[in-house]
């Protein structure tokens, strides 16, 4: 049985001089409400939706009626975001908007199942809801320039009326879910900043767990400016084992430290490095991280002279924002952009407590 298909009007072309200029889509385009869509143009469009050239196109999807708040999803370079938009006042250039959640980089299934729902959509042939119609038209997606936010073309749609392919799950289904997933990380709490200052890093907790197996490992934590290291020791203990100790954070390790967080791009690290369950082939080391950051607990108020300290009173994670963490090998963080911060933390890690080095220093000026 072949579904009824309401009759639509074409689809608006924009500009045409601007779509010739994208990524080279050549030809002459017809003016806005043309019958038609230049040959040049259909095949440009077929040819990037062929070879799944996602990243040069660039998308806004609209959810909601006409003057009424509406979320818009953009997906751009791979990456889509999404903005919550009050109802446009009259006279005003561009309604309010407001960002809902965190980016999200698309998976490669998610890439592949847009670029399917894309060509199953026929958009050269496409038409928009008839002007009597709407009033239900309740989904559009835009084309942008890739180079400004210049409109190329629109589609106006009941969501009913977008295009399934025979699994049923088309471009409303795919932009409705991802939109769905954004508005989900907009619940949870936003996660820590990453500091660009050794002024933010004081307010922030950076901590390292690296379980030791043939080499030695531990516990690293800077926090308030100081170094707390607990070390952990391998099969191959050091002779005498090291105690916890603890140390100020220097204003130059501050500031590597902060240029390696920035560096690291913690945000991309889950998909960019890979999750193991056991070492890789070749991973001499084996040695598995737990990368953590977050805010830093309440500094110790100062007490009035005469004064007894009293018991704190427990930190409420409520008032705490999401913390960022991954656990992988280190073999694998250290081959990642987070190597610089891995190395550093490493190197805090495994330093000899600042007594033991100053007594070392005192028993080589005693032999000479």
């Amino acid at each position: 049985m072949v579904a009824y298909m309401p009759p639509r009007r074409p689809v608006t072309w924009l500009t045409g001089g601007i779509l010739g200029l994208l990524l080279g889509w050549g030809g002459a385009i017809a003016p806005a409400a043309a019958a038609e869509i230049p040959a040049a143009v259909t095949q440009r469009l077929a040819s990037v939706l062929q070879s799944g050239q996602l990243d040069a196109l660039k998308l806004t999807w609209t959810m909601g009626r006409e003057g009424e708040s509406r979320e818009q999803l953009h997906l751009y370079q791979g990456q889509a975001t999404l903005q919550r938009c009050a109802p446009q006042i009259d006279g005003a250039a561009a309604p309010q908007c407001q960002a809902v959640g965190t980016p999200l980089t698309l998976t490669s299934g998610q890439r592949d199942q847009l670029i399917s729902a894309l060509r199953s959509a026929d958009l050269p042939h496409l038409r928009s809801a008839d002007a009597d119609a709407r009033a239900t038209v309740d989904r559009s997606l835009d084309l942008l320039s890739p180079d400004s936010a210049t409109l190329l073309a629109r589609w106006q749609l009941a969501r009913s009326d977008w295009p399934k392919p025979p699994d049923g799950y088309g471009l409303a289904e795919f932009f409705d879910e991802l939109g769905r997933q954004l508005q989900k990380t907009a619940t949870a709490r936003q996660p820590v900043p990453i500091p660009t200052s050794v002024a933010e890093l004081d307010a922030l907790r950076v901590q390292l767990r690296l379980t030791p197996r043939t080499r030695p490992g531990g516990l690293v934590t800077i926090e308030h400016g100081m170094v707390h290291v607990t070390p952990a020791e391998g099969s191959l203990p050091r002779s005498p084992p090291p105690r916890p100790f603890e140390r100020p954070l220097s204003t130059s390790e501050g500031e590597q430290l902060v240029s390696a967080l920035l560096a690291a791009h913690l945000d991309e690290l889950d998909q960019r490095v890979p999750k193991r369950a056991a070492p890789a082939i070749g991973d001499d080391d084996g040695r598995l991280a737990t990368l953590h950051l977050w805010r830093a607990e309440p500094a110790p108020a100062a007490l009035p002279q005469g004064s007894k300290a009293g018991r704190e009173p427990p930190a409420t994670e409520s008032v705490r924002v999401e913390p960022r963490g991954i656990e992988r090998y280190l073999t694998d963080l250290m081959r990642s952009s987070a190597q610089p911060l891995c190395q550093k933390l490493v190197a805090l890690l495994l330093a000899e407590p600042p007594a033991a080095a100053a007594r070392g220093a005192k028993k080589k000026g005693r032999s000479h």
